[in-house]
């Protein structure tokens, strides 16, 4: 019961403070989601600089970038355990036990959250998930190309073979990048929602690739397990790293032409390949 002299709020009046109270929110989520999707990017950006950081100390040890498949010698030098191009970066992030552990035999699985994306986040943190892959150029099964310039097509290849003196994997190299299109207009990394884990070895597991049809592009919807392409939940377009270790927020809304550029050392090279003609790639392009 009100006491002498005091007032209650009217039905209009409260109506009235709802709305105002709902306005407000309605202003104060989309700051709210912004700032949150602004701190899931700059985290995903600095995994990444992670991941190139280590990718060119093994170019820099190696002279070559690992392959998208990779044979680690076991101690018996006769056998060899099959991992993929993220294995041999482990020391560089600071897991040389885990790479020990492969080193041996024991291909440790667990979970690093430097190779997770947060905007991708795992329902779990028992599985070693993996949200970024490596530019694979031309799938595999539909590379029909001049074997003397398999380099042309991409960065990351099929290392999973025996060597001789006159079969040997094709490798890429920071001197063929800078004499050709540069490392930084090549794609090194880039995010995919369907990645599955960085212990599997299978091309369309752990890269991304280009097709001449312009069927993949950055974000549009692919099938798992067909060719796969960059896609993240970033609003707008993906983080991708480049092979000069810088990184760069890529639209979505690039062509075709200039997504197949950015993929290809030497774009003039893969054109010819695939039967077409590409125009210059331009920096403002993307």
């Amino acid at each position: 019961m009100s006491g002498p002299g005091r007032k209650a709020f009217t039905l209009v009046e409260l109506l009235v403070v709802i709305t105002i109270i709902g306005m407000l929110m309605a202003l104060l989520l989309p700051a709210v989601q912004s700032a949150r999707e602004s701190g899931r990017r700059a985290s995903c950006q600095n995994n990444q600089r992670q991941l190139a950081t280590a990718l060119l100390i093994y170019v820099n040890d190696q002279g070559q970038f690992p392959g998208y498949r990779n044979r680690i010698a076991l101690p018996n030098a006769t056998n060899y355990v099959v991992g993929n191009w993220v294995v041999p970066l482990l020391p560089s992030l600071e897991r040389a036990d885990l790479y020990r552990n492969w080193q041996t035999g024991t291909t440790t699985a667990v979970y690093l959250k430097v190779l997770v994306c947060p905007s991708d986040p795992p329902d779990t943190t028992t599985q070693p998930w993996l949200s970024y892959v490596a530019n694979c150029g031309r799938p595999d099964s539909n590379l029909v190309e001049p074997t003397s310039t398999p380099q042309a097509n991409g960065v990351f290849f099929n290392h999973d073979v025996t060597i001789s003196a006159t079969s040997r994997p094709p490798t890429m190299s920071l001197d063929y990048l800078s004499q050709n299109d540069g490392a930084a207009t090549t794609l090194m990394i880039s995010e995919n929602i369907d990645a599955t884990y960085w212990t599997d070895i299978n091309e369309v597991q752990v890269g991304f690739n280009w097709e001449p049809t312009d069927s993949l592009r950055v974000n549009v919807p692919n099938a798992r397990g067909t060719y796969p392409r960059p896609s993240s939940y970033h609003p707008g377009g993906v983080i991708v790293s480049f092979c000069d270790g810088h990184q760069q927020f890529l639209r979505d809304n690039i062509s075709p032409v200039v997504y197949k550029h950015l993929m290809t050392p030497n774009s003039a090279a893969a054109a010819a390949a695939a039967g077409q003609s590409w125009p210059p790639l331009s920096e403002g392009d993307f």
